[in-house]
């Protein structure tokens, strides 16, 4: 049986049970844990909303020298 987790909608700020919906950017990066695959931010929204791709992005990345 799976969990719903129950968070802040990322659209209209309400409280409530939340989907999350995943954007993938064509960015190597070092915040999310894999070489292979590229840059994702995640969006949580309620059932009442429509998800939006997020207006900015935070990513990591090392120094190249």
């Amino acid at each position: 049986m799976g969990d719903i987790e129950f968070a802040k909608c990322d659209v209209c700020g309400q409280e409530a049970p939340v989907i999350r919906k995943y954007y993938y950017y064509d960015v190597k990066c070092d915040c999310c844990n894999s070489k292979d695959s590229s840059h994702f931010e995640i969006v949580r929204y309620c059932e009442k909303c429509k998800p939006k791709p997020p207006r900015t992005i935070s990513l990591s990345l090392n120094q190249i020298e």
